[in-house]
C-alpha cells in the first residue's frame, strides 16, 4: 500500500512539474511578450542614435518592429531632413571610435 500511495504522488508530481515547464515554456514564446520586451531595448537604441548627432538635437520617431530583432526608426535631423536606420538589436553596440554597430541607413517606408 505504501509503494502505491508514493508511486501516485510521484505521478502527481510529475505531472505538475510537466504542466509548470509547458506553461512557462509557452509564456515565455508569446510574440506579443517578446515584442513589448523588444521594444524597450529598441526604444533605448533609437535615443542613442539620435543622441549621436546631438549637434542637430536629432530625435527618433516613428520606432517599429520590421522583424524579431530588427526594428526601424526614423531619425529627425531638422524639419524637412529626415533618415531612416534598421537596427539590429542584438549588434548594436559601440566602436572604439565611437561609432555605432548593428545601426544601417534605410528607405522609410
Amino acid at each position: 500500500m505504501k509503494r502505491v500511495a508514493l508511486a501516485v504522488i510521484a505521478v502527481v508530481i510529475g505531472a505538475v512539474a510537466l504542466f509548470a515547464v509547458y506553461t512557462w515554456d509557452w509564456q515565455d514564446n508569446d510574440p506579443a511578450r517578446s515584442e513589448a520586451d523588444e521594444r524597450v531595448v529598441a526604444e533605448a537604441y533609437a535615443r542613442r542614435v539620435a543622441e549621436h548627432c546631438a549637434q542637430f538635437k536629432c530625435r527618433a520617431e516613428n520606432l517599429h518592429r520590421v522583424a524579431p530583432g530588427v526594428w526601424e526608426v526614423m531619425i529627425v535631423v531638422s524639419k524637412d531632413k529626415t533618415y531612416c536606420a534598421a537596427i539590429r538589436l542584438d549588434e548594436f553596440g559601440l566602436t572604439p571610435n565611437g561609432g555605432l554597430t548593428g545601426v544601417a541607413n534605410t528607405s522609410c517606408v
